[in-house]
């Protein structure tokens, strides 16, 4: 029984040495849910504690009809989708979920979601 005990701590100093790269005790950080503008844009300041540009957390952007009951609401994760000029001479964004310095303080994130459709809800969910 001492053998197997002494394996196990062993897995698990092993199992913690190989996080030794983590940054902190990390979360999961939601942004309040709102409404996208005209141009189907949003954006969000994300918390000092979400990271960096020289630590990203994991970000994913939210989307949802808002004519839907909310109890049957269903939400899309969305990509980033912006075709190359040479098939779309246009340039239109079709959808992007973007994580960028803040041009408010550089030691923050801007989450910004963009060419969705005007009106719809959004959420950002961040985990770091």
């Amino acid at each position: 029984m001492r053998t197997l005990s002494s394996v196990g701590l062993v897995l698990s100093v092993l199992a913690l040495t190989a996080c030794d790269d983590s940054t902190g005790v990390g979360g999961i950080w939601r942004s309040p849910i709102g409404t996208l503008n005209a141009g189907g844009n949003a954006s969000v300041e994300l918390p000092s504690a979400a990271g960096n540009t020289s630590n990203i957390p994991a970000l994913t952007c939210y989307t949802a009809d808002p004519t839907d009951p909310p109890e049957s609401r269903v939400w899309f994760a969305v990509g980033s989708v912006e075709l190359p000029v040479r098939v779309d001479p246009s340039g239109e964004v079709l959808s992007n979920c973007i994580l960028e310095a803040s041009p408010n303080n550089a030691n923050r994130l801007l989450a910004t979601l963009e060419g969705e459709t005007p009106g719809w809800l959004y959420q950002f969910v961040v985990v770091y």
